[in-house]
């Protein structure tokens, strides 16, 4: 037994019910270059660039004022310079 079905628009069969398929597509927002999306990308790195070598100054500077000897002091510049330089390489995406 095949049941027959009728439509809202009193068609009968297979053509009840609708056929197409309505895909509504839209094109992904891309920035185009030099919209404030690329320029605001690029002022955070130049922030933090500017802070991390602020900040490596200030630890340089604490570091000659500490009370030991020379060598000690040549060490410590030496390792704040080396994670400096990797903080700022990690700013700009090297790693």
């Amino acid at each position: 037994m095949v049941k027959e079905y009728v439509g809202e628009n009193g068609v009968h069969g297979p053509a009840a019910f609708p056929t197409t398929i309505e895909i509504h597509y839209s094109e992904p927002a891309v920035s185009q270059p030099g919209t404030s999306d690329e320029r605001s990308t690029s002022m955070n790195i130049i922030i933090g660039v500017l802070i991390t070598f602020l900040v490596v100054i200030l630890v340089l500077y604490l570091v000659n004022m500490l009370p030991i000897d020379g060598r000690a002091k040549q060490i410590v510049r030496v390792i704040v310079i080396v994670i400096g330089i990797i903080s700022l390489l990690k700013y700009l995406a090297v790693f």
